[in-house]
Parts: structure tokens; C-alpha cells; sequence
């Protein structure tokens, strides 16, 4: 029998251990999306490659809930021995541990999600500001990526900040201190999590976060993935102190 990766292995345990919880998967055109549902904290994007793999191997299989509205897919049999001799070590990490994502990846990826298009006519049309450790007036506090969208639109003058953890104790830690939050909620309508895959369940984030994950592909390619969206906040407009601090960080 085939043996799951340890990203597969997670989700199997996921849906092993909790019966409220089941994927959906949709397609577009012909590409495939999934998603974790059933208990709102627990809900989750999951990577087009993880969902591919588990409906390849027939670890999952169609599901239906007493409510009209609640289908997908769940773990089938063949899931369950999959990972019936797992130890908890065995979800934990990535089958790759030689491969670490350091913070600088990470930085460079979402800097590069926001960089202007290189192969196209607007080649210099810059629609994202970005700033990194943009700092608050006193020194005291940093957001390690600002992002602010300049394009005339819907998006028009929405602001993202990013806190980047490669390592639980340093979640954990921010978790103690919320007030270190308080800088970046203040200038952005949205604040993400930036993190390598698996290291923080939805579930764990504080109510006013989302979270990415960046993680490498078939590839070795860097990707990212929205896990979970952050909620609008309703900010003031940048005010003229805001614009003079990002151009002096810039």
C-alpha cells in the first residue's frame, strides 16, 4: 500500500478524528478545489496536489449529510488503513526535513506575489506599494510586510500586513502578546499569518487574522496558499503621516 505524505497524513487524521468535518471539492473548467468544512474554526483551503493525491489513491470517498447542502468528501476505508499504524509522530513535520523555509524565502515569495508583471504591457505599472519592517513612531513595533493596493477598484487603497512565524515557539509567544498586533491592525484592513505549511491550525488563530502558508511545490518551487481569510476591518484611510513613513522605509 501506498504511504501518504505527512500533508496527506494530516488531513486523513483530520477527517478520521472529527465526523463533523468533511472536504468539498469543486471544479473549475478543469481545475479542482477543495476545501476542509463542517465546524467553521476547523475550515481550510487545502493544496490542489494534497486533494489531487487523496482522491488518486481513493482515501477519500463521496459523502453525504443529513442536510441537503452537506456534500463532499470524507475518509473511505482505504483512508483509514492508510495511517491505521501511525504514530502522532508521524503527521508531525514534513517528509522533506532537510528543506527548511526560512523567513527571507517566505519574504521573497509574498514580495514577489505583489511585484509588478514582468512579461506584459504593464510591465511598469507598479499597483502594489510594498514595505517591508515598516515600524511605528516609536521604534517599538514592525510589520515584516506592508502591502498597499494603489489600483483604482474595489481593492483601492485596501492595505494587508503580514507577520511571518517559522517556528511554533515564536507563534506561541505572539500569542501572549497581542498588543505587538496592535501596530499593524491599526494601518490594514486585513492581517495574515505567513507561515511554512502546517505550522498553525486555523483553528488557533486569533479572530482578527488569516493565514497563509508557503510551502515548495513538485518543483521546488515556492507557492502560496490563502488557508484561511483574514476579515475586513473598516480603517481609517492612509493619512499623510502613514504615506511620509512608507516612503522614508521604502
Amino acid at each position: 500500500m501506498k504511504r501518504p505524505t505527512k500533508a496527506q497524513g494530516r488531513i486523513l487524521k483530520t477527517l478520521r478524528d472529527n465526523e463533523d468535518l468533511y472536504i468539498v471539492h469543486r471544479v473549475y473548467g478543469q481545475t479542482n478545489f477543495y476545501e476542509l468544512s463542517g465546524v467553521y474554526s476547523e475550515r481550510k483551503k487545502i493544496r490542489r496536489g494534497t486533494g489531487d493525491a487523496l482522491l488518486r489513491e481513493n482515501w477519500l470517498e463521496d459523502w453525504e449529510g443529513k442536510l441537503t447542502w452537506q456534500k463532499g468528501l470524507r475518509i473511505s476505508q482505504k483512508g483509514l488503513n492508510a495511517i491505521a499504524e501511525w504514530q502522532d509522530a508521524d503527521f508531525e513535520g514534513t517528509d522533506n526535513e532537510d528543506i527548511k523555509i526560512s523567513t527571507p524565502e517566505i519574504l521573497d515569495t509574498l514580495m514577489a506575489k505583489y511585484a509588478p508583471p514582468t512579461n506584459s504591457t504593464f510591465a511598469n505599472y507598479k499597483r502594489y506599494i510594498r514595505v517591508t519592517e515598516l515600524g511605528n513612531d516609536g521604534g517599538s513595533r514592525f510589520i515584516d510586510l506592508f502591502v498597499m493596493d494603489c489600483h483604482r477598484g474595489q481593492g483601492y487603497f485596501e492595505r494587508i500586513s503580514y507577520e511571518i512565524k517559522v517556528s511554533r515557539a515564536d507563534f506561541v509567544n505572539e500569542m501572549k502578546a497581542p498588543q505587538k498586533r496592535d501596530f499593524a491592525l491599526s494601518i490594514s484592513n486585513y492581517f495574515y499569518f505567513a507561515t511554512p505549511e502546517g505550522l498553525i491550525k486555523p483553528s488557533e488563530l486569533p479572530i482578527e487574522a488569516g493565514l497563509v502558508e508557503i510551502s515548495r511545490n513538485e518543483t521546488k518551487e515556492f507557492e502560496i496558499l490563502k488557508v484561511k481569510e483574514s476579515p475586513y476591518r473598516n480603517t481609517l484611510p492612509p493619512t499623510w503621516a502613514l504615506v511620509t513613513k512608507i516612503f522614508r522605509y521604502m
